[in-house]
């Protein structure tokens, strides 16, 4: 519904913002991402247990590398017997080139085995450890075989003694060179990938971010609007829009409710809407009331807009969000008559859920009308100005840096009813990187496990 108003076809999700606050929209400082900025956009979300909203969850990046780290490529039964076959026949050079590999460097490991997405020593050499040296995606053929050590621009000078073993061996793979280039290609990229999430810099695509505690190198994310044109977009007064809710029935702690004159059930007073002063006690809608009434709720955000931001898609070796394995993986099942991508262990989670924009506003303006009645004796002492706490949905809409305050109380006459106005306070003096917009909700993707 406030999707539609805002003139946003998709659908709009409430996000409960919770402990990790409001958007900090300045995201960059000194041409660098502000690091809370992009902690904010590297989430995921999930469904409130509580609630029909969604709550901020794990960081995308690290949920997204446990998925990375389960992909293997796996071949088919005919194609897997086809590749051992042949490397049966070079069974004597492989075991020389893998005694000659762990003395050199150290033992070969199940676990580092696991890392590598391989399953035998020889595939960690001839295939893993191939293409990190080779720096770049390298193909298999008679070339390439004539000067092997020239195309391993990434290996270590103590790697060269295992040039010649090394393509004795790879030689001998020549009649199967279709299937070892499938092989290679997927270690390659899945090893790029790895690499960009554990250790994002300059040279593979990441991101420099920075706060007050220092610098740092973060998987990279893409935002669509400069920090300057999201507060401008903010500060447009003129572009807003209004939910107007009404409640009927109160029995003092529920009431029937309508959305845009669209019935909406029975709600939770406390948990929908609560306001205090400082050092009061929490009054409800019915509690404002000196009589139980019926009354009439306006929420304005103005100066509404979007920011959409993205992870950075992997392209030729740089950037880290890659999701066609994943889905091939989901596809593949446990298909063993064709090659493919495969996730071991399968996870059951679900999937990822995060989010791909930001709904944001200024912080809203909250008007409340009632018909009959006046203002509750236990707080009539409020007054224009009177610094208050706000929950909407259960969340406090102040922050540090942001808080609300009594901004008009008028009298319809006595017993007539009476208008609240509650808004935000405004601080022109803080700093840009202590400004935060509204989060009004988030439009939202999904990798389907």
């Amino acid at each position: 519904m406030i999707g539609e108003k805002l003139g946003i076809a998709d659908e709009l999700q409430p996000v409960n913002v919770s402990s990790i606050g409001f958007f900090p929209y300045h995201y960059l400082v000194e041409n660098d991402f502000y690091y809370p900025s992009w902690r904010y956009i590297n989430h995921t979300v999930e469904p409130s247990k509580k609630s029909k909203r969604l709550e901020f969850g794990d960081p995308l990046s690290e949920r997204f590398e446990d998925y990375v780290n389960r992909l293997c490529y796996e071949l088919s039964d005919t194609e897997a017997q086809t590749l051992e076959d042949c490397q049966k026949d070079l069974a004597d050079t492989g075991d020389k080139l893998i005694s000659l590999y762990e003395q050199t460097f150290k033992k070969i490991t199940s676990s580092k085995l696991e890392d590598a997405g391989v399953e035998t020593k020889i595939d960690y050499i001839a295939s893993y450890k191939l293409m990190q040296w080779a720096g770049d995606e390298l193909k298999l053929d008679g070339d390439v075989l004539k000067d092997l050590w020239s195309y391993l621009k990434e290996a270590p000078q103590s790697a060269k003694p295992l040039v010649p073993l090394l393509t004795q061996y790879l030689n001998g793979l020549l009649p199967v060179a279709g299937l070892i280039n499938t092989l290679n290609a997927a270690t390659w990229k899945l090893g790029k990938v790895r690499r960009n999430l554990d250790k994002p810099g300059e040279e593979n695509g990441g991101l420099y971010a920075q706060d007050e505690d220092g610098k740092y190198w973060v998987p990279r994310f893409t935002v669509d609007k400069k920090p300057d044109t999201i507060h401008e977009e903010l500060g447009n007064s003129g572009n807003k829009v209004t939910i107007t809710a009404k409640f009927t029935d109160f029995n003092g702690s529920k009431s029937s409710l309508q959305v845009e004159g669209q019935a909406g059930g029975t709600v939770s007073l406390p948990s929908l809407f609560s306001v205090s002063a400082k050092g009061s006690a929490k009054y409800s809608l019915h509690q404002l009331n000196s009589q139980a009434s019926s009354c009439e709720m306006a929420v304005e955000y103005s100066g509404f807009t979007t920011v959409t931001f993205s992870p950075s898609d992997f392209v030729s070796g740089r950037g880290w969000f890659t999701t066609a394995e994943i889905k091939d993986a989901v596809n593949y099942g446990d298909n063993d008559s064709v090659s493919g991508w495969v996730l071991k262990p399968y996870p059951r989670d679900g999937g990822i859920t995060y989010p791909s924009y930001l709904a944001i506003s200024q912080f809203p303006t909250i008007r409340v009308t009632y018909t009959s009645g006046s203002l509750s004796t236990k707080v009539q002492k409020w007054q224009t100005g009177t610094k208050v706490e706000v929950r909407l949905l259960g969340i406090p809409l102040a922050e540090t840096s942001h808080d609300y305050q009594v901004t008009k109380i008028e009298s319809h006459g006595e017993n007539q009813g009476f208008t609240l106005t509650l808004g935000p306070t405004l601080h022109d003096d803080l700093l840009k990187q202590d400004r935060r917009a509204f989060v009004i909700g988030a439009g939202v993707k999904k990798i389907e496990i």
